[in-house]
């Protein structure tokens, strides 16, 4: 029965109802307690609307976890019979959980959250965590979890964890976090607790290695045969096979059944091309980064905050040139001259499919108004380039490309080339220039033509 049916339980008709609704209130006014459970410790729920005992439930506790069980001491034998106005509920204390829990902090595509008795496809924000619930993600499902113990976790697409335990009830003694990935990328960021707070002993279960730490920033990647750990910050302990490890920022380990682990070096992050305020990008603009040696592609993260946990973009890519237009990056809410900044990350995947460590860098996007293009000047004299906007005494950001549909080299925004500046190139390269208006921190003209200053041979 929804709300709508119990607001028409007294019509004519639907007095069978409505008697079925009152015999629950007496039930619930008769209801044996549960023994070792003292009454004077219970909680009273009062029903200010009509709904079910589990809808009840779920918003007086924000979970369901022991519906079943406040069912029971109830002596209710449903939970979807809807509680007419005023019914009072007792919630033993015991039930109030008093263990550490964790909160659904982001959800986007394909993320199924399995508790006990519910299994939800996305989880809502806020929606709370405790041992025993499993998280799963699709091809394009990412989740992120929060812990109140200062511990957060990413799951990227097709990932699965189990959270086995959540202990941190005694404050003064103990706060355990545990996990454990069967499949897919995780990344762990478990943040120092303040003095007099008993660090976080946080691990990950994989089926071939665990890693614990007590505040640093890591990732393992469950992959068929191989179990990979890449250390992104601090220092994690490894345990695969028999054999301990302790593996520092930077160094990866490979663990597979029945073989000795294999620490291997992450590749270093690339560096962004920003410019003299950071990066701002629109429409005609590409994501520009350094090349890395040995990499075999890259991973390119936009997301709306600066610890990467709510992401608007994911995608790897094997240039370290990624224009906008080709990225799925969604630019139809820069219209306005308002805008947030955005984050971008950067990370080199090598050839062994670990991750390298990652270059974040606050980006601003940019809406385009329709006005004229600048035009350049430029001359060379050996080494010394001359570049000027006669014309245009406003500022001006110039990106500088060695072709045409090659990766920035660099970009700087100028206040005034009317007069012109110099600006040393190699002659024996060739250097491709354009440029565009700045008309506000987030609104610039359209680029103006390629300028292409040939290699002098």
């Amino acid at each position: 029965m929804n709300k709508r049916d119990l607001a028409g339980a007294a019509a004519p008709g639907n007095f069978a109802v409505l008697a079925s609704a009152l015999a629950l209130v007496a039930s619930l006014s008769v209801a044996t307690l549960s023994v070792g459970i003292a009454k004077d410790k219970d909680i009273e729920l009062v029903v200010k609307e009509p709904q079910t005992l589990e809808q009840a439930i779920q918003d007086e506790l924000e979970s369901t976890r022991f519906a079943r069980q406040i069912a029971a001491y109830n002596g209710i034998s449903t939970l979807d019979s809807v509680l007419p106005v005023g019914t009072t509920i007792q919630i033993p204390k015991p039930y109030l959980s008093s263990e550490e829990f964790g909160e659904v902090l982001f959800a986007k595509g394909d993320v199924t959250h399995a508790q006990e008795n519910l299994i939800v496809n996305p989880p809502a924000r806020g929606a709370r965590i405790f041992t025993g619930d499993t998280f799963t993600t699709g091809a394009d499902g990412f989740a992120s979890l929060s812990f109140s113990s200062g511990a957060t976790v990413n799951l990227q697409p097709e990932s699965r964890v189990v959270v086995t335990n959540l202990d941190c009830a005694d404050d003064t003694t103990r706060c355990v976090i545990s996990l454990n990935a069967t499949a897919g990328e995780v990344h762990s960021q478990i943040t120092p607790r303040p003095d007099g707070k008993p660090p976080v002993v946080f691990s990950v279960e994989t089926p071939f290695m665990s890693a614990a730490v007590r505040g640093t920033a890591f990732y393992v990647d469950v992959d068929g045969p191989q179990n990979r750990l890449g250390v992104t910050e601090g220092i994690v302990a490894a345990a695969t096979n028999g054999a301990d490890t302790d593996l520092p920022e930077g160094k990866g380990l490979v663990a597979s059944e029945g073989a000795d682990p294999v620490v291997v070096d992450l590749l270093a992050a690339p560096a962004l091309v920003t410019g003299s305020e950071g990066i701002v990008l629109s429409a005609e603009d590409a994501i520009s980064w350094g090349p890395i040696e040995g990499a075999a592609r890259y991973r390119v993260i936009v997301a709306t905050d600066a610890s990467l946990q709510q992401p608007v973009a994911t995608l790897e890519v094997d240039t370290n040139n990624l224009p906008i237009e080709r990225s799925g990056i969604e630019l139809g809410d820069t219209q306005s001259n308002d805008l947030p900044p955005y984050y971008l990350s950067v990370a080199a995947i090598g050839s062994d499919e670990f991750v390298g460590l990652a270059a974040v860098q606050e980006i601003q996007f940019a809406s385009i108004e329709e006005v004229g293009a600048l035009d350049l000047e430029i001359e060379r004299r050996g080494d010394m380039v001359t570049i000027a906007t006669p014309e245009y005494d406003q500022p001006v950001e110039l990106v500088v490309s060695k072709s045409v549909d090659g990766a920035a080299t660099s970009r700087k925004t100028w206040d005034n080339l009317s007069t012109g500046i110099q600006l040393e190139f190699d002659p024996a390269e060739t250097w491709v220039f354009r440029s565009r208006k700045v008309l506000g921190d987030t609104v610039v003209s359209p680029y103006s033509r390629y300028y292409v200053l040939e290699a002098v041979r």
